[in-house]
């Protein structure tokens, strides 16, 4: 199974008012979109692809983890590829909207 997850630095950071915006968003299908505060906490499995737009550094430990569970971790070569995709779907900067951008982005683009 595919999974796409939208990435974000100050997931792992405690805060008052978590939106959105401060968790990491993944989906499946497109449609139906699920939170997870840290990247472990994702429900890919064995043999699961996980493509991300990008790892960032502090958040290293935890995506060795998920490859540990024998998950495939896949990220975008060029970030900006996400940012030219939402301009071609024309559609706004949001999480989901750059999740859709990411699943129709060729496979060819992901290390």
């Amino acid at each position: 199974m595919r999974f796409y997850c939208d990435v974000h630095r100050l997931a792992n950071k405690r805060r008052r008012n978590k939106t959105e915006e401060s968790f990491h968003l993944y989906t499946v299908d497109g449609e139906v979109f699920g939170k997870a505060e840290k990247t472990t906490d994702m429900p890919a499995r064995s043999g699961d692809e996980l493509y991300v737009d990008v790892i960032p550094i502090e958040l290293t430990d935890e995506f060795i983890e998920v490859l540990r569970r024998g998950v495939r971790v896949f990220y975008l070569r060029r970030a900006r590829i996400v940012k030219e995709m939402r301009e071609r779907l024309k559609v706004s900067k949001t999480s989901r909207n750059d999740l859709r951008a990411l699943m129709s982005i060729e496979p060819k683009w992901f290390r």
